[in-house]
């Protein structure tokens, strides 16, 4: 400690953020004040510290608040130099006041307790600074100790679902947990009572506390999946599934998808083009998948599918030819070059989504990259599909589904890819299990496109030539055949 002396009372700065007992006691600083007026000899010293060159006040604020109103210009102090941080000092103020006889409001010894243990701090640290046993201590950080497993345990959900390993989670967790630990929790994961338990949480933090740990694992700012979960069993196990708004009840069991014109806002980034209604992919992840399976999606473009599946506990990789800059959760990957490199070794896909490009209908808007199928010619856009269903194929599992859904161009005439795809798929090794009608909202064949077929149909030479709009996008299920 470096010895007492005279400080100028105008170079000490006060910090209020430093000061342990909360609010200054304002008869005590009077008091002090009329003596200081008579006997200014009898000041006590004041703890100082030194934070960047500044003096600052570490302990007496009354002491000081008084010689300031009792008009005294130097004051006795010392500077502790082994306080090097604001951590430290504050630690000191609060073991000095702790241990005066006047005590300190339980309030602020509890919000102590709860920003040392936040900032870091062992049980025993933060006991030695507030004077209390362990007993008191474990019971005002209760609840917030319950809040950082629940942090944890979605944490460890949400990287599993976003397709990381439990190594790569425990590397995503700063490396806080063991790797058996991960893989116990995780386990746990699959239970629905635990599902329960983690949704029926009420933490409207954590997504501020859960993106400054996560950042660079899970990228993309994401919001729990909503509470208004039903259950229902699907091929025998327990399922959450949560409710369709705004679909046709009998939707699961037909072939006619008509969705409203209005996109699920919650799912996709609104301004991509050809951004496809979540609710059919939400349609597709219940027919065909069940919570924990593996989903790809190829074609990522808005990440549509990626937000449906984090909604229903399906795993998901993403990729995109162009990922959009705010959706780091897609990665960088052309399909056409072949399998990506990201999944872990031995993996394979319950569900492929795909929704390429329906070839010139948006071509040049989803990218400049001459692989892109919006910007191929005709012919090389069905070759490039075979390609890509062939690669996908083959990260199938065993009973692996993939979909498929594609729409005509229509710019003059009409170019009808789904019929012309279909008839491709036997020699790919693929089999058609279902065909679903997913119609447009009228304001896809509204104005030029009818225009355009009328005066085609007028000035058509033979019946044979007239074209009629097509209202729909076909939805192609398909599975890889035994032979294939």
């Amino acid at each position: 400690m470096d010895t007492m002396r005279e400080f100028p009372l105008g170079e000490i700065t006060l910090d209020y953020s430093m000061y342990g007992r909360g609010e200054v006691n304002v008869t005590r600083v009077a008091a002090l004040t009329e003596i200081y007026k008579e006997r200014p000899e009898t000041f006590e010293p004041l703890r100082l510290w030194v934070d960047g060159g500044v003096i600052k006040l570490c302990d007496g604020f009354a002491r000081y608040l008084a010689a300031q109103a009792a008009g005294l210009i130097q004051v006795s102090g010392f500077i502790d130099e082994t306080i090097q941080a604001a951590r430290e000092a504050k630690r000191a103020s609060m073991q000095h006041n702790t241990r005066e006889k006047d005590s300190i409001p339980r309030g602020r010894i509890d919000a102590y307790i709860i920003e040392s243990w936040r900032d870091g701090m062992t049980a025993r640290e933060i006991q030695v600074d507030v004077n209390k046993d362990n007993n008191y201590i474990y019971a005002v950080l209760k609840p917030f100790r319950e809040m950082e497993t629940w942090i944890r345990d979605l944490d460890i959900l949400r990287l599993h679902l976003a397709g990381h390993t439990d190594a790569e989670i425990v590397e995503g967790l700063g490396g806080k947990i063991s790797l058996p630990r991960v893989n116990q929790i995780r386990s746990s994961l699959f239970l629905q009572e635990q599902i329960i338990t983690i949704l029926e949480e009420d933490r409207e933090d954590y997504v501020a506390i859960r993106d400054d740990r996560l950042g660079p694992y899970l990228l993309n700012p994401w919001e729990p999946p909503p509470l208004n979960f039903s259950f229902d069993v699907l091929s025998g196990l327990d399922v959450v599934e949560h409710e369709l708004e705004d679909v046709d009840p009998q939707i699961n069991v037909s072939t006619y998808w008509p969705f409203s014109s209005k996109i699920a806002q919650q799912y996709g980034t609104e301004s991509y083009p050809g951004r496809i209604p979540g609710q059919i992919v939400e349609c597709l992840l219940h027919l065909y998948t069940k919570p924990f399976d593996h989903v790809y999606d190829p074609f990522a473009g808005g990440g549509t599918t990626l937000d449906v599946c984090k909604a229903y506990f399906r795993r998901y990789w993403g990729s995109d030819i162009a990922p959009l800059a705010t959706r780091r959760d897609i990665r960088q990957h052309d399909i056409l070059q072949g399998k990506p490199d990201f999944f872990p070794r031995g993996y394979h896909m319950d569900f492929i989504m795909l929704d390429p490009p329906y070839w010139a209908q948006k071509k040049g808007e989803y990218s400049a990259d001459v692989t892109n199928l919006a910007n191929l010619p005709l012919t090389q856009f069905y070759e490039a599909l075979d390609t890509i269903l062939t690669t996908c194929k083959d990260l199938l599992a065993p009973d692996g589904v993939m979909a498929l859904i594609i729409g005509p161009t229509q710019n003059g005439q009409r170019f009808d890819h789904a019929i012309d795809i279909a008839k491709r798929l036997d020699r790919l090794g693929l089999a058609l299990i279902n065909r679903l009608i997913v119609p447009y909202s009228t304001a896809q064949t509204k104005g030029y496109h009818i225009n355009q077929m009328r005066e085609v149909n007028r000035t058509a030479e033979t019946n044979a030539k007239k074209r009629l709009c097509k209202r729909y996008r076909d939805l192609l299920v398909m599975q890889a055949t035994k032979e294939g």
